[in-house]
């Protein structure tokens, strides 16, 4: 922009110096026509250079919205967690058994999607994010069950 400024600055300058001649009439209007078009490009320049800044506000904004939902999502993750956790300790160690059976099973379903040459990559990578979240799962279950075992008076365990 200060590029443009100093070439209509310099445009006017000669244009001055000129003066209203007739022998330079052609000459002040083509400086006249160059200066408009410096003036023309400016504009656009300034226009060009606030939406720039607009987006870029805007583009703030959505990360700072972005990293407001990832904490939240943070949160009811970690209380859902936590929920579950408080849930499985009230679960009989059957139970508890049970859903790491279920678990895994549901793995395997999804360790085939994973292998299958026809999956999409979508359903791969969501079959994946399962599996990891599973994954999870498992072994907090797996820490449970052995902590119930560990308490569990020998007698229980056989």
């Amino acid at each position: 922009m200060q590029y443009l400024r100093n070439r209509i600055e310099g445009t006017q300058a000669k244009i001055e110096q000129l003066g209203p001649t007739l022998e330079n009439e052609s000459e002040l209007r083509e400086l006249r026509q160059r200066k408009k078009i410096y003036e023309t490009n400016l504009e656009k320049t300034k226009k060009e250079v606030a939406a720039l800044e607009k987006q870029e506000r805007q583009k703030a904004k959505e990360k700072k919205r972005v990293d407001q939902l990832r904490a939240s999502l943070a949160a009811k993750e970690s209380e859902r967690n936590t929920l579950k956790e408080r849930l499985n300790t009230t679960k009989t160690l059957d139970d508890l058994n049970e859903q790491v059976k279920d678990l895994e099973r549901k793995n395997e379903e999804d360790t085939e999607i994973i292998n299958d040459e026809n999956t999409s990559p979508s359903e791969r990578e969501a079959a994946e994010e399962r599996v990891a979240e599973r994954q999870e799962e498992l072994a907090r279950l797996n820490t449970q069950i052995e902590e119930r075992e560990r308490a569990m008076p020998f007698r229980e365990r056989i």
